[in-house]
């Protein structure tokens, strides 16, 4: 019967739930921490208490983004310090793979990736949930903040960081 015929297949060909994260060498906390920002910013009531949360704290708060969603998949991030969080990232266990990745068009990103501007003294950090689309806080003043999803695009990214453990 067809049944039988696609289990025999199954078993023989690996059909089934593939786990994207082996296939793409992307760690399953990096989907972890991937999948809690896809859900902040599709759920409101989380979004918005996400966001009262940092116009609460003098914090950065792009850090506090990343401390959240890798929290959620077991990853603790000390950010006592923030005035370096490329060194507050690789304490945690994320590795600089900047020169994997072409940072004009995105391409070599992978899900959970970290990718961070500190070119105006100031560090911006995003958080990317799949190859093409990154998430971040945008805010042109402390009560004025959003959290949004958008496709890639250079803004002038100094340093990509990938979760290595």
């Amino acid at each position: 019967s067809v049944k039988k015929r696609t289990r025999k297949m199954s078993e023989v060909y690996g059909f089934g739930s593939p786990d994207y994260s082996k296939m793409i060498n992307v760690s399953e906390k990096s989907v972890k921490a991937s999948n809690w920002t896809k859900n902040l910013i599709n759920n409101s009531s989380q979004k918005n208490n996400f966001i009262k949360q940092i116009q609460s704290t003098t914090e950065n708060k792009d850090l506090l983004l990343v401390k959240n969603a890798y929290n959620t998949s077991g990853i603790s991030i000390d950010t006592a310090n923030t005035t370096d969080p490329a060194t507050v990232l690789k304490n945690a266990g994320f590795k600089e793979v900047t020169t994997q990745v072409n940072l004009t068009t995105g391409e070599g990103i992978k899900r959970g990736d970290i990718l961070m501007n500190s070119t105006s003294g100031q560090t911006h950090l995003e958080i990317a949930t799949s190859s093409s689309n990154i998430v971040g806080i945008t805010s042109d003043s402390s009560t004025n903040i959003d959290i949004k999803s958008k496709k890639y695009q250079n803004l002038n990214w100094t340093k990509v960081l990938r979760l290595t453990k």
